[in-house]
């Protein structure tokens, strides 16, 4: 038997290569590397049962052929590798759902806080999705990087 320990989990994108900003991407296509790596989720398992069944991201299907990360507690988080093109002012897009009056988000890059705290007001169901903010199909947030 060895005592060697494993090497520690590396971060990488989910399908191989970043996505480029500017562009799209979806929460549950997070980076691959696991807990404490490529994300935090305070509860062990897959709650949602779905799509990426051996993270303990929770993960859900609202919709036919869709997911979206769902359940989130304060002091989780997510990691996406990104390449941005060029430097310049780009707009953060969101659509969000929550059933709660407090939930918040912020967006950081390269460890920097962009967006400061966002407040996403209740949709009333999980499954009934806003552009932030109120009811517009997307949201706006304009962050130079």
């Amino acid at each position: 038997m060895s005592n060697v320990a494993p090497p520690p989990a590396t971060q990488s994108p989910y399908f191989g290569t970043p996505f480029t900003v500017p562009g799209q991407f979806e929460a549950e296509n997070f980076d691959k590397g696991g807990e404490g790596v490529a994300y935090h989720d305070a509860v062990a398992g897959n709650a949602g049962g779905l799509y990426r069944l051996t993270e303990d991201v929770d993960i859900i299907s609202p919709y036919a052929g869709g997911y979206v990360v769902n359940n989130f507690q304060t002091g989780e988080w997510l990691e996406y590798t990104i390449n941005v093109a060029a430097t310049a002012t780009y707009k953060i897009e969101a659509l969000v759902s929550t059933e709660y009056t407090t939930s918040a988000f912020h967006v950081d890059i390269d460890g920097v806080n962009k967006t400061g705290t966002v407040a996403i007001p209740s949709t009333g169901l999980w499954t009934t999705f806003s552009g932030l903010p109120g009811t517009a199909s997307r949201s706006t947030l304009v962050n130079t990087f």
